[in-house]
């Protein structure tokens, strides 16, 4: 099965793969002696195609949710909607998108200018935030939020959070960290004196491409006319939306 993952992501599906696969042999000893079931996971837990096989149940009071599994568990509570499905409905599919269906943590946007020629961007990662922490763009605003989503939900901001280098830029971070700065994001973010909120997306009261649009691309009109604005905006509603039905297709078979 390849969707056009790089080595690097191969190389961690292999680490998620292996790290599951002695969760079950461990699963199934601990099982034996009549254990209760406990809530996942073992090991990394990305997003996305990678996340290949689904979540199974270890019965065992070792493991502990990771950092990601426990941020979309305390946001699912708050909003009322399963965190599985903030993965399902919002994180993974603007990740495809973003990464043109790598799903690769360490894309680079590439744009073209108005003569064709192609160059480097400033998004970087699975969610394409802009900068480097000192460059004062999304990336950053995106850490800051994440800080005060923790705080603001009484708990501890963790070390690999606190400790983004001012040049680092989402690159440096695991697929997991990235989610947990892109959910964050939302959870914090006003665009144009509205809060973005995921659970009309996951209920069906908003659609994905409209709420990426909004919350995710929001766009900038600066030396920009009203028409040139709607239209760049047409084009972008429209890649997303083709996006997203291209990886509705291919992740059926892994969501049922």
């Amino acid at each position: 099965m390849s969707f056009g993952m790089n080595t690097r992501a191969a190389e961690y599906a292999a680490e998620i793969a292996a790290n599951r696969k002695r969760a079950a042999e461990e699963a199934a000893n601990r099982e034996a002696v009549g254990l209760l079931s406990l809530p996942p996971s073992y090991g990394p837990q990305p997003t996305g195609i990678l996340d290949v096989a689904q979540t199974i149940n270890v019965p065992t009071p070792r493991l502990k949710p990771n950092q990601l599994d426990m941020v979309l568990n305390k946001v699912g509570k708050n909003k009322g909607v399963a965190p599985e499905n903030i993965r399902k409905f919002i994180l993974d599919p603007i990740a495809y998108h973003e990464t043109g269906g790598t799903m690769d943590p360490t894309t680079v946007q590439r744009t073209r200018n108005d003569t064709g020629d192609e160059r480097t961007g400033i998004g970087k990662g699975l969610y394409q935030f802009e900068g480097a922490k000192k460059d004062g763009m999304a990336f950053k605003s995106a850490i800051v939020r994440a800080e005060r989503w923790y705080k603001n939900n009484d708990l501890n901001v963790p070390n690999w959070l606190s400790s983004i280098g001012d040049n680092d830029d989402a690159r440096s971070l695991t697929p997991d960290q990235q989610s947990i700065l892109a959910i964050t994001n939302f959870e914090e973010k006003e665009v144009r004196g509205e809060r973005p909120k995921i659970e009309d997306v996951i209920k069906g009261d908003m659609d994905l491409t409209d709420f990426w649009l909004k919350y995710h691309w929001i766009g900038n009109k600066k030396g920009k006319t009203a028409e040139a604005f709607e239209k760049e905006k047409a084009k972008r509603r429209k890649s997303f939306a083709e996006k997203y039905k291209n990886y509705s297709k291919k992740m059926s078979m892994f969501y049922k």
